[in-house]
């Protein structure tokens, strides 16, 4: 996420960063700290971006790049980043998009929808070990590096050294700086992995997990947190109903089920539970006992539900997509 920001933005170039969650705000921070005119424009935590009021600010300012996050995980939301790709196009604007829990699990078609720059992790929905992050970069983002007006300040993220070693060289090519040999070994492996299953069935098993968790969440009589339609297929959030403890429910799911979900943050803190189903975890059995844990550890704690509700709704999902 630095090198992408660090590598197009010089001090006092206008950034238009998209913030629905803790994400984006992290994505305008990064910006800031380069010394770029941060404008923050704030969608409702658990919403989708708009991409209309997104261009229609993108006309009114003279922006260099815009940053968003594709999967907001801090709330489970998906933004519309096809569209938003768009609007920056058509605006001459650089888009930078934190993919790193979307590309893997979700289509994401970089060429095709205009994404200038798109950062990924190796340890999400790749999943690969964590230790990697790499960097998508289009010939528009490379034009405006190029014609950097400052000395860039730094040397291991600076792009244009990576490229002149790991692009423009026909041979022999290699990495400027010593690389972690073990994680790019692991990476590959993973890819391996993702090329066996399919793209497309990989993207299929995401969408049905997706499904499945959130008709099991709601059939167990719990609320989702994001706004209906703005729901991602790797992760699934869900409000603390009232008189449940966040704390000792995810604490009960983990010490006597064996199954760790993680809590909110910031604003969010206590208020919702996140479930990660992405890459190898995304599959059928690990939904199942994470499932069967939230259920039997809210039963404990006095909540009123049908037991193995969760769990029916789950399996007419996956019996009904043939997983």
């Amino acid at each position: 996420m630095e090198a992408a920001v660090g590598n197009v933005i010089e001090r006092g170039d206008k950034v238009l960063s998209v913030v629905s969650g803790l994400f984006g705000r992290r994505f305008a921070e990064i910006a800031r700290r380069r010394g770029a005119e941060v404008h923050e424009m704030k969608f409702p935590l658990g919403s989708s971006a708009d991409p209309s009021k997104i261009k229609e600010e993108l006309e009114s300012g003279e922006y260099k790049a815009l940053t968003v996050v594709h999967c907001e995980t801090s709330t489970g939301a998906l933004n519309p980043i096809e569209e938003i790709a768009k609007a920056c196009r058509d605006e001459g604007v650089i888009s930078i998009v934190d993919g790193i829990t979307s590309v893997g699990g979700i289509d994401v078609r970089t060429e095709e929808w205009g994404i200038d720059l798109l950062v990924v992790g190796s340890q999400k929905c790749l999943a690969a070990p964590p230790g990697l992050a790499m960097l998508s970069v289009s010939e528009r983002a490379w034009e405006c590096i190029e014609n950097r007006k400052e000395e860039l300040p730094d040397y291991y993220l600076d792009l244009l050294r990576n490229k002149g070693y790991m692009v423009d060289r026909l041979s022999p090519r290699r990495t400027p700086f010593t690389p972690g040999v073990p994680a790019l070994l692991g990476l590959y492996e993973a890819l391996k992995l993702i090329e066996e299953e399919g793209l497309e069935n990989r993207f299929e098993r995401h969408r049905i997990i997706g499904e499945g968790m959130r008709e099991s969440i709601k059939a167990i009589g719990l609320e989702l947190f994001p706004e209906e339609g703005a729901y991602s297929n790797t992760l699934t959030s869900f409000k603390v109903p009232e008189g449940i403890e966040d704390k000792e429910l995810r604490g009960r799911m983990k010490e006597k089920y064996g199954v760790i979900v993680a809590g909110g943050l910031e604003e969010l803190t206590g208020k919702i539970v996140r479930i990660g189903h992405m890459g190898i975890s995304a599959v059928p059995q690990n939904v199942f006992a994470t499932v069967s844990a939230l259920e039997c550890a809210l039963h404990e704690m006095g909540f009123k539900l049908e037991l193995g509700s969760g769990m029916s709704a789950l399996e007419d999902v996956f019996l009904r997509n043939n997983l």
